[in-house]
């Protein structure tokens, strides 16, 4: 219609929509709300001019550069994570699980269950659900006490409360290279000075964090242990062992973010289990293997540092929506867990094989170091001396949106790398991305 024109009268749009005079009168308030239509008593709604748009007013905003100082390390990494892909383009930087793997039906079930629940809306205390922390208490059998379990808004916020809770400002922490960035922002938020220790296919090379610990004295290890991010790897026994004995000689603690526990087909121990005197606190996060919606992971620890860390817990967040943590309980404890559990490992093994097939085809004779690892990350070496960064952008130009690997080196990059999470496409759209992966490859290499 035009500006101007006549809406026609309640009646007739009651007539034509078989609604009620009361659902007519809704809609033309909702219009009139919105600037869409003028209504004159005794003459009827009219089709209303559109409001000039107002020109925001400009602020110098120019005095906040000096006042913030520099940016902190790690947030342009995490920022990057975080970026959702360009119009058009498919999105195989996403780490969480599609919705075709994601229990969406029992999260249905589960959800309008818990929502029934009085404690779902309750005031439960800062440190989590009593029933949930016994449950997570209970997958380490006699090793830990629900007292031991503070629950969190997800693994992110497990890693911001635990480093905020072992170090003072200025203290060096160590992690891995390459390692997931989110844990450099936290340490840098946290006021810590992160210390890059070396890593191979085997994982973290012990040597180097003996020799790490020695010089710098880090108040402590942040790792992967388990299908680390981005390299996959998960550590062997005696490197597992070697990295508690070594925290435990230097009267330091290992942080063990075993954020995909379901998934690992070995079911190794944990880092956890190895060290009986409290030198390892573990966070298990649950968003990343049932769904992105359900931001809960738990911190398991023993010792005064327990203590600490509610105490950073409860500054930081006070408590956790008591309702996710019921779903979350609810999800973990059904009759279906399991079977879903093993279903997704088996998706995870048929995805993963494909991508890998896939890279062979389209980068043949470049070596892939990690491409045994068993888990949903697949980081791909590019030839030596490419731009990965040039091979990305050529990627998102066939409209596949893939992360750069320098993003995941908290110091100089060991070579070119691009990460490929499996478990956030279908086989057919992952083997296109790879192919169009080496499409890129072979241009940027042509333009050298």
């Amino acid at each position: 219609m035009s500006v101007g024109d006549r809406l026609p009268s309640t009646r007739q749009i009651q007539r034509e929509h078989a609604v009620s005079p009361l659902t007519v009168q809704h809609a033309l308030e909702v219009l009139r709300s919105r600037g869409l239509v003028d209504v004159v008593p005794g003459r009827g709604s009219f089709v209303a001019s559109p409001a000039a748009p107002q020109a925001p007013v400009a602020h110098d905003l120019s005095w906040q550069t000096t006042t913030l100082g520099a940016a902190l390390p790690g947030y342009q990494a995490i920022t990057q994570i975080s970026q959702a892909p360009p119009a058009g383009a498919l999105n195989l930087r996403n780490s969480y699980l599609d919705p075709t793997l994601q229990p969406l039906g029992l999260l249905a079930t589960v959800t309008s269950r818990a929502a029934r629940r009085s404690t779902s809306w309750a005031w439960i205390g800062s440190t989590g659900l009593p029933d949930l922390r016994a449950h997570l208490a209970a997958e380490h059998e006699d090793l830990a006490h629900p007292d031991d379990v503070v629950i969190v808004s997800g693994g992110q916020a497990g890693m911001s409360v635990v480093l905020g809770a072992l170090g003072r400002r200025g203290q060096p922490v160590l992690v891995e290279s390459p390692t997931f960035p989110g844990v450099v922002a936290s340490a840098a938020n946290a006021g810590l000075e992160v210390v890059p220790v070396a890593t191979d296919e085997r994982g973290v090379i012990p040597e180097a964090l003996e020799a790490a610990f020695t010089r710098t004295r880090a108040v402590g290890f942040y790792c992967q242990p388990r299908l680390a991010n981005p390299t996959g790897v998960t550590l062997t026994a005696e490197r597992a062992q070697a990295v508690v004995d070594i925290a435990a000689r230097h009267g330091a603690f290992v942080v063990e973010d075993d954020y995909l526990r379901d998934l690992d087909p070995t079911g190794a121990p944990t880092l956890y289990s190895r060290s009986p005197a409290g030198h390892v606190i573990y966070v298990r996060s649950l968003t990343k293997i049932i769904s992105p919606g359900v931001r809960i992971a738990a911190i398991v620890s023993r010792g005064p540092v327990t203590q600490r860390i509610a105490a950073v817990a409860t500054a930081t967040q006070l408590a956790v929506s008591p309702l996710l943590q019921q779903i979350a309980l609810d999800v973990l404890s059904s009759a279906g867990w399991k079977r879903h559990v093993a279903g997704l490992r088996r998706e995870v093994a048929v995805r993963r094989a494909a991508v890998w097939d896939a890279v062979s085809e389209a980068m043949p004779g470049v070596p892939q170091p990690y491409a045994a690892a068993q888990s949903p990350f697949a980081w791909i070496a590019l030839p030596e001396g490419i731009d990965e960064a040039e091979v990305v952008r050529s990627a998102l130009g066939r409209g596949y949106f893939v992360y750069a690997g320098q993003l995941f080196f908290p110091t100089e990059p060991t070579g070119p790398y691009v990460p490929f999470v499996v478990t956030t496409a279908t086989v057919p759209v992952l083997r296109a991305g790879v192919a169009a992966l080496g499409e890129a490859v072979a241009e940027v290499a042509g333009a050298r």
